[in-house]
């Protein structure tokens, strides 16, 4: 699997530079994802949301991901990839930025896993 990743005919199809953004990416996914059980308990127990509406979130996480790589997917054919890479980073610092200001309760306490 390892050799069939770095075989000259696949890496050589993209730029050296898409296969960071593409790395970068998976890391940041794995990160999410990573996050996804913490962010739970704090709905859950800080924001006192219900886990079925919580998990529904989840779900719409997951959809909305799935159909936004479809449509980025055809906006990159249209417009080309460095564009809609710079335009979406600027999109998701300026989306980062006003859910900070957002955030208005501060916690009661921190959230923790109990055993």
């Amino acid at each position: 699997m390892i050799k069939l990743l770095f075989n000259k005919n696949l890496s050589g199809y993209f730029h050296r530079d898409i296969w960071l953004v593409t790395v970068i990416g998976m890391l940041n996914w794995m990160g999410f994802s990573m996050c996804l059980p913490f962010f739970s308990l704090y709905l859950y127990q800080e924001r006192g949301i219900p886990m079925t509406v919580i998990g529904l979130i989840i779900l719409l996480i997951g959809v909305v991901s799935a159909l936004s790589q479809v449509y980025g997917g055809m906006l990159t054919d249209r417009f080309g990839r460095k564009p809609l890479l710079v335009r979406s980073m600027i999109l998701s610092c300026i989306t980062f930025i006003i859910l900070a200001f957002l955030i208005k309760k501060p916690l009661k306490k921190p959230v923790v896993l109990d055993n």
